[in-house]
């Protein structure tokens, strides 16, 4: 069916009939499937690494005046999957997120094609009580307040942005209206290896970046209780106030869970808002063997979840929960009659746009259903349950072998592994200052290595005072000790040809 435009005249729009406009879905369907079927193999390279300047002439970016016909944009779509990062891929662990389940995609690819915005009930209906559903069941799962709320985010640092400006708001409403000068100076709490969009919130509602306190973690990344007890006293001693903790359930690189029910304790004393960042181990609230790192995750004000980090939804997509409800309107909703309009012809309490500091709102809900639908709570329960046995695989095996050492040898199997790759001369039990600049660039040596070579994806990074260490991430609980395997022997192959000479440091 085509609409009331000639073929000519859609021509001069760069559109194509309805007709051609599906062929060519089709065959961009056909080049999707194909290329994910052929990066999935783990000895196809995980990416085909170029510098910017030699990766511009291998695509024509530019823009132009004249259109393009469909043959050269399926070309330039088999390049982008070429050159890019194949998430796909049995050797990809750099990040907290990796090409998950096909619900989440197939949920994702029908939202496009319907192309709408889930900020009313009629224009987004389904979607709608879809989220409605996923709300429901996130509060039951927490342990909060049926008469709590929720809110599917566009990503982590959406959520915590809106959770600190819902804080911000019980506590002083009228900043609302009249601007942040007419609050207190309060301070915010967070572990030192917090997430940094916690800062940026505070940055961009007015309450200021240096309203945050990193409060110091022990040797495992768990933030101190005594630490978090004097930076509290502190604050009330230079008259400001204690307003917000943030818990983190999972930190980015070494998956430390602070303790939450301590945390809480602190709170309710002082009445300060307790959220906790779980965008990556609030999954863990599936599974009854893990879910004791959340403790005391019941107590708080609001949750922050990601969806795409540890069960592999497709980016982006968290979930916000908050233990009371209206509290997300009182903080960002504001009278919008075109839109939110009252009086119509449904319940306007399905209206969630006006929840949000956006108007346009992506499907993000959508994903999250198909994928929570299709899997089930015993589905995410087993994938966390193999993800904690394939991490104590891999720590096992390389706690056993001379050539990799842990950096946090005492912790616990955490599904965010942090090592060392040491040649034969680097094989100390000690190493003195010379030998940590030597493992400096051993490290960024083996990652160079393996990055140009399309051989693996994995993050390096430093600590405190460590030297720059390896970080896998395991998350995907479809590969096993088969794709592990192949890790260390990669890395065993770069490593034990380096020399000591072959560095200048």
């Amino acid at each position: 069916m085509d609409m009331s435009a000639s073929k000519e005249e859609l021509a001069k729009f760069g559109y194509l009939t309805r007709d051609e406009e599906l062929n060519y879905l089709q065959e961009v369907s056909d080049i999707c499937i194909r290329n994910t079927k052929k990066y999935s193999d783990s000895e196809e390279k995980v990416l085909n690494f170029l510098h910017p300047e030699e990766l511009s002439t291998k695509i024509d970016i530019s823009l132009r005046r004249e259109s393009s016909n469909p043959d050269e944009m399926k070309s330039i779509l088999e390049k982008v999957f070429k050159f890019s990062v194949h998430t796909m891929s049995p050797n990809f662990y750099q990040q907290l997120f990796y090409w998950g389940d096909c619900w989440g995609i197939g949920g994702q690819w029908v939202a496009e094609i319907l192309n709408t915005s889930a900020y009313t009930y009629e224009m987004s209906p389904v979607f709608t009580i879809m989220e409605k559903e996923v709300i429901k069941e996130a509060l039951k799962l927490w342990n909060f307040p049926s008469t709590g709320e929720g809110y599917i985010c566009h990503g982590g640092a959406q959520s915590m942005l809106f959770a600190l400006n819902v804080a911000r708001n019980q506590y002083y409403p009228q900043v609302k209206t009249k601007g942040a000068s007419s609050m207190p100076n309060v301070d915010i709490y967070t572990s030192e290896e917090g997430h940094y969009s916690l800062e940026k919130s505070a940055s961009i509602i007015g309450i200021g970046s240096e309203s945050i306190v990193p409060v110091e973690t022990d040797d495992l990344g768990i933030m101190k209780m005594d630490a978090l007890k004097a930076a509290i006293s502190k604050t009330l001693a230079n008259g400001r106030v204690p307003f917000y903790i943030n818990a983190t359930a999972g930190t980015t690189v070494t998956d430390a869970y602070d303790p939450i029910n301590e945390i809480a304790n602190l709170c309710e004393k002082h009445r300060i808002w307790l959220n906790i960042d779980g965008a990556f181990g609030g999954s863990l609230i599936f599974s009854n063997k893990h879910r004791h790192l959340l403790k005391g995750a019941h107590r708080a004000n609001s949750v922050v979840w990601d969806f795409h980090k540890m069960l592999g939804a497709p980016l982006p997509c968290s979930v916000l929960l908050l233990r009371e409800s209206g509290q997300l309107k009182a903080a960002q909703g504001i009278s919008v009659g075109y839109l939110f309009a009252g009086k119509k012809h449904y319940d306007v309490d399905y209206d969630l746009g006006n929840l949000s500091i956006q108007c346009g709102r992506k499907i993000d809900n959508f994903k999250v259903w198909m994928a929570w639908k299709a899997r089930g709570s015993n589905g995410f329960e087993a994938h966390v349950d193999k993800l904690y046995e394939n991490a104590e695989y891999f720590l096992n095996k390389i706690k056993s072998r001379d050539d990799f050492r842990l950096v946090f040898p005492k912790a616990e199997p955490r599904l965010k592994i942090c090592f060392w790759y040491l040649p034969p001369w680097l094989q100390k039990k000690t190493l003195n200052e010379e030998d940590k600049k030597y493992l400096n660039a051993v490290t960024h040596k083996i990652k160079e290595v393996y990055v140009y070579e399309g051989l693996l994806y994995l993050a390096t990074q430093p600590l405190k005072k460590h030297p720059f260490f390896f970080r896998i991430v395991i998350i995907d609980p479809r590969k096993g000790p088969r794709e592990l395997d192949r890790v260390i022997s990669i890395f065993s192959d770069i490593g034990s040809k380096l020399k000591k000479e072959d560095f200048n440091v």
